[in-house]
């Protein structure tokens, strides 16, 4: 969740939450009394919404004023890359496997590759947005992976997402069960206010990951069971690095926290930050 805007009235304070996986429909008003701890609040969702909070706890409030205009991290419209285009490093997640697919050879409306390291091959139609691609896993094994293209509802332009379902097929026979999947080619990214992009340009079988953010080298380990992503931002300055630590709480998105290393000791404030296919 992101919060995005705020307003105050007294003690009442109201606040609206972006949901990054269903915008608009599930974005939240919270309403909340700063005269009570812990909080007794109330909120609101738009209707056909389904958001809902559970829970809401604070134990102390602190007023702040706001820092000046020129220190507040700007807006930036990244525009989402051709997921098809020969060289795209898309990252997926398939039933909760995150991994990589990537696109060597275009030829018209078919493509190939490899998806979490093993062949593929697909087609696209340009016409329905359609696509279909099957991975190749070993003798008698394949994975068919088929979804569509996602479009923008206001403006109907390409959003550079893609998602699906695919099914196993072994010895020809296509098996029943369908699983979830969608790719993007890369992460949208708020660290602390400031925003940029995650590309991997790897991502192992053994999890080790590597990649760029914010014009920075970054490496680290992808930990399925957990579900977690641990990251290392690089700088110029080799005496200074970050560390990044987060959830994959749904499909693409992942929150969590991270912090300063200065000449190799880590320092103990943590800044949020959060990492989502959708604007």
């Amino acid at each position: 969740m992101l919060v995005y805007g705020f307003e105050r009235n007294g003690r009442r304070v109201r606040l609206l939450i972006y949901d990054p996986n269903h915008p608009s429909r599930d974005d939240i008003t919270l309403d909340f009394d700063t005269s009570v701890t812990p909080p007794v609040f109330s909120y609101s969702v738009p209707p056909g919404g389904d958001g809902r909070i559970y829970s809401f706890f604070c134990h102390r409030y602190q007023q702040r004023q706001p820092p000046p205009a020129d220190q507040i991290p700007p807006w930036i419209d990244f525009p989402f890359p051709n997921p098809l285009a020969e060289g795209a490093n898309d990252i997926i997640v398939a039933n909760g496997w995150l991994g990589l697919l990537r696109i060597e050879r275009v030829f018209g409306n078919r493509f190939n590759g490899t998806i979490y390291g093993q062949r593929m091959e697909g087609e696209w139609n340009a016409g329905t947005r359609a696509i279909r691609f099957t991975r190749f896993l070993g003798t008698g094994y394949e994975q068919l992976y088929t979804g569509v293209l996602e479009i923008d509802p206001e403006t109907r332009n390409l959003t550079g997402r893609f998602s699906g379902s695919f099914q196993e097929i072994h010895g020809g026979v296509t098996g029943e069960a369908s699983y979830d999947w969608r790719a993007a080619p890369r992460l949208l990214v708020d660290g602390n206010g400031w925003q940029t992009e995650l590309r991997l340009h790897r991502l192992d079988g053994d999890g080790s990951v590597a990649g760029e953010m914010y014009g920075d080298a970054v490496d680290g380990r992808w930990d399925h069971a957990a579900q977690r992503l641990h990251l290392t931002r690089s700088s110029a300055d080799p005496n200074y690095a970050q560390e990044w630590t987060g959830r994959r709480t749904d499909g693409l998105t992942f929150a969590g926290d991270f912090q300063e290393v200065v000449r190799g000791v880590r320092q103990p404030r943590q800044y949020r930050w959060m990492a989502f296919d959708r604007r």
